[in-house]
C-alpha cells in the first residue's frame, strides 16, 4: 500500500476500509450474525491492535467530511426504510392483554372497552370465548405460551398482562413467564387462594401483581352472581372522589383513566387521590334506587 510521510495514502486508506467493511459484512452474512459485530472487531484489529490503520492520520483533513457524509448516508438510508404505518400505529393506543375468558374477566375486558381501551382476550377454551365474541371483544383462541400464540399474536402493541383464569397455578405461569418482556410492574393476576398464608408465599420473581387485594377468583365469581358489575365514574370538580367514597365503601377499585386516555391500575386505596378529569372503573354492588351522580 502506498505510504506517506503522515502514513498510509489517503486513497489507500479509504480503499483499505471499505474492502474491511464489506468483507466483514459479506462473512456476517454467511455466519448468520450482526454485520456491526464484525466491522467493529475489524476496526479494532486494523487499528489500535496492529496499527495498519489511524484514520486522524491516514486521512488527515477530509476524515471530518467523510464523518459528515457518513452519517448523512445512514439517516438518508434509514428514512428510506421508514415505514409510515408503523409510526402511525406507534401513536394509538396500547392495548390490554387479558389472559382468560372467564365470566369475571369479559365482564372487566368489556368494560376496557366501552373505555376505549383497547383489549384483547385469549382463553385455550373456546366456549369461554363466546361471550366475549357476542360483544365484539377481540379474541385469541389458544394458549397465550404456545408456539401458535407466537406466530398469532404480536405483542409489540401490547403493554399489560392480566391473568384472569380460575388456575392460580397457571396465572402465576403466564405472569412470570411474560414478566421479562413485559416487565414485572405491567403483569397483574388475581389474588391466590393461598396467597394469605405465609408457608405458601411466592419468592419476588414469581407471578405478578394482586389485580385486586385479598379477593380470589372465586370471591370475585360470588360478587358478579349477586349482580355486582362493572361501571365508570368519571370526576369534576363540582363531584369529587371524595364525595364518591363514601357512597361507595364497598366498591372495588380497578383502574384510573387519566384525561389523555391512559390507563393504570389502582394497587393502594390508602392515601389514594383522584384529580378531576380522571375516571374511575370500579367493580361495585347493584345500584340502589337513588342513582349515583355523574355515573
Amino acid at each position: 500500500m502506498a505510504m506517506t510521510e503522515l502514513g498510509m495514502d489517503p486513497v489507500a486508506a479509504v480503499a483499505c476500509i471499505g474492502v474491511l467493511g464489506v468483507g466483514a459484512q459479506w462473512i456476517a452474512w454467511r455466519m448468520q450474525i450482526p454485520a456491526i459485530v464484525l466491522m467493529l472487531l475489524a476496526g479494532i484489529v486494523v487499528g489500535p491492535v496492529l496499527g495498519v490503520l489511524n484514520p486522524a492520520q491516514d486521512l488527515g483533513p477530509i476524515m471530518a467530511p467523510m464523518i459528515s457524509i457518513a452519517v448523512a448516508v445512514i439517516l438518508f438510508e434509514g428514512g428510506l426504510s421508514l415505514n409510515m404505518h408503523s409510526l402511525r400505529d406507534a401513536t394509538q393506543d396500547v392495548v390490554r392483554l387479558v389472559v382468560g375468558g372467564t365470566s369475571w374477566g369479559t365482564e372487566f375486558a368489556k368494560s376496557l372497552q366501552r373505555n376505549e381501551i383497547p383489549v384483547l382476550i385469549t382463553d385455550r377454551n373456546m366456549r369461554n370465548l363466546r361471550a366475549a365474541r357476542d360483544h365484539a371483544v377481540p379474541v385469541f383462541f389458544g394458549d397465550i405460551l404456545s408456539e401458535s400464540a407466537e406466530h398469532h399474536v404480536d405483542l409489540h402493541p401490547y403493554q399489560t398482562v392480566v391473568t384472569v383464569t380460575d388456575n392460580d397455578a397457571y396465572n402465576t405461569l403466564v405472569t412470570t413467564d411474560l414478566a421479562p418482556e413485559f416487565g414485572r410492574n405491567n403483569v397483574f393476576q388475581l389474588f391466590r387462594e393461598k396467597d394469605g398464608f405465609s408457608r405458601y408465599a411466592l419468592p419476588s420473581t414469581l407471578g405478578g401483581r394482586a389485580l385486586v387485594q385479598e379477593k380470589t377468583y372465586g370471591d370475585l365469581l360470588d360478587l358478579l352472581r349477586k349482580g355486582w358489575e362493572f361501571r365508570t365514574t368519571r370526576f369534576t370538580d363540582e363531584y369529587r372522589y371524595e364525595d364518591w367514597q363514601p357512597t361507595r365503601p364497598d366498591a372495588i377499585h380497578i383502574a384510573l383513566i387519566s384525561e389523555t386516555g391512559r390507563l393504570s391500575f389502582v394497587s393502594d386505596t390508602k392515601n389514594l387521590t383522584i384529580a378531576a378529569g380522571v375516571r374511575l372503573i370500579h367493580f361495585s354492588p347493584p345500584r340502589s334506587q337513588t342513582a349515583e351522580q355523574n355515573e
